[in-house]
């Protein structure tokens, strides 16, 4: 006997799908959570829209994070995405590149490449289509007051969340794994919360919570938790299919720190002290893992993204030191 799949009631009574806005960045841990949790929803009445961002670096950031860019955003979109889709078959059980979305033509996943954010037209469409949840995830970009509004305001009739990749309210801002390590701490986590104007300020839903690994460098520790990450937006997700309400806590302000990108120093400092910032061999180990199914033969693909790094000049993998101390600068 077939089940009736879950349903949400839209507000001229007809019953239709959950409509999600996915507002992903352009890195590969939010491209392999985003996909992860389609590969999972698929088939329960969710319809999704891949709205994708670019991220983008600046040349005055010290070499360490403009490398960590090349790594986590432009082997991505640049070098692995281009060679999947050349190489690979697209299948709606398996992740798939953004183009490899497109070419399936899905009836529940679109995809929008998004240049701003805050542009009206852009916001305007999503008001008339009907978004019942939009989630950002890893997007960089700074969201104003009429795309708060019309996501998740009072009169929107959806909710407007984001996932940050750290514990709030102590670790607000970015690079918060890195902060995390570099204070020594034992854990790190994902947060998921209402968006508003200030930076991470929102009621708090959901947080992860797993033990930080110092074998690892700060990027392994992110990307090895894909699941954990995904796993709040899931449960929301389920909650809302099923007409559940969302509850949410306000942060105590009265914790919050904001950090912003590390300085030279640093990250001098977390070298000195045994913990690096990434292994590129760890992102191209989980794109061939991610994809390994999409493609006759996945060795091709580690090869493509191993010369791509070796002609960037980034190596494919540090040599592993002991961590010998916590690193925070100044510290005695």
């Amino acid at each position: 006997m077939e089940n009736k799949r879950p349903t949400v009631r839209s507000t001229d009574g007809r019953d239709r799908p959950l409509k999600v806005l996915f507002l992903m960045g352009s890195d590969v841990t939010s491209h392999l959570i985003v996909n992860r949790l389609i590969s999972v929803l698929r088939g329960a009445d969710v319809s999704f829209v891949l709205g994708l961002t670019r991220g983008k670096t600046s040349a005055e950031r010290p070499l360490p994070l403009r490398q960590l860019f090349f790594v986590e955003h432009t082997l991505l979109q640049e070098h692995a995405y281009p060679y999947i889709d050349a190489h690979g078959l697209p299948a709606a059980g398996r992740f798939n590149t953004p183009n490899g979305w497109q070419r399936l033509g899905l009836p529940d996943v679109e995809v929008r490449h998004v240049k701003s954010v805050n542009d009206p037209e852009f916001i305007a469409g999503l008001q008339a289509e009907g978004i019942d949840l939009a989630v950002s995830v890893r997007c960089y970009q700074k969201f104003k007051s009429p795309i708060l509004q019309a996501l998740g305001g009072p009169d929107s009739g959806s909710l407007f969340v984001n996932l940050h990749p750290g514990l709030l309210p102590e670790f607000r801002g970015v690079n918060t794994f890195l902060r995390s390590m570099q204070q020594g701490a034992r854990e790190a986590g994902f947060t998921l919360h209402h968006l508003e104007e200030g930076w991470d300020t929102g009621p708090v839903i959901a947080q992860t919570r797993f033990p930080l690994s110092y074998s690892r460098s700060v990027h392994e520790n992110l990307l090895a938790h894909v699941a954990d990450a995904a796993s709040p937006i899931l449960q929301l997700i389920l909650d809302l299919v099923d007409g559940q309400k969302v509850s949410a806590s306000e942060q105590d302000h009265s914790l919050a720190r904001y950090f912003s990108y590390p300085t030279e120093d640093e990250l001098d400092a977390l070298r000195g002290g045994g913990i690096e910032i990434f292994r590129a061999s760890s992102v191209v180990d989980a794109l061939t893992d991610a994809f390994f199914g999409s493609l006759p033969d996945p060795a091709g693909l580690r090869e493509h993204l191993t010369a791509a790094l070796e002609a960037e000049g980034i190596p494919y993998e540090y040599p592993r030191g002991p961590r010998t101390s916590a690193v925070l600068v100044g510290e005695h």
